[in-house]
């Protein structure tokens, strides 16, 4: 179905973050040609250039080139902090390379952003 809304409009970063998150999880990393889509995209928005990088930083990170992974996963925090998933994820990533202070850090912002959803 993603790839059909696909073919409507090429450029829907919804659809290219749902399929990048698809593609993550369940095929245990982001194809090139989706990447590829990450890449070209546009945003305004700081939330949706967060989101960008943060998928960007799921392809890296599948592929083991974890200096790409790092730029991109800090580039997603830098745009939006206000998220959990990209600090928790950055910081395992942290707590695994042995930085367990920042990885605390990250971790307390990232408890402090947990809300509620009616």
């Amino acid at each position: 179905y993603l790839y059909n809304a696909l073919l409507y409009n090429p450029n829907n970063p919804y659809v290219i973050l749902m399929l990048a998150w698809a593609q993550n999880v369940y095929f245990e990393g982001i194809e090139d040609s989706t990447f590829e889509r990450l890449e070209n995209l546009k945003a305004d928005d700081a939330e949706m250039l967060s989101m960008i990088e943060y998928a960007k930083s799921w392809y890296y990170s599948s592929r083991n080139n974890y200096e790409e992974y790092e730029k991109h996963a800090l580039n997603s925090i830098m745009y939006c902090d206000k998220y959990v998933n990209n600090l928790h994820d950055f910081a395992i990533y942290c707590m695994a390379k042995g930085n367990f202070q920042k990885s605390s850090q990250l971790c307390k912002l990232a408890l402090a952003n947990i809300r509620e959803v009616d």
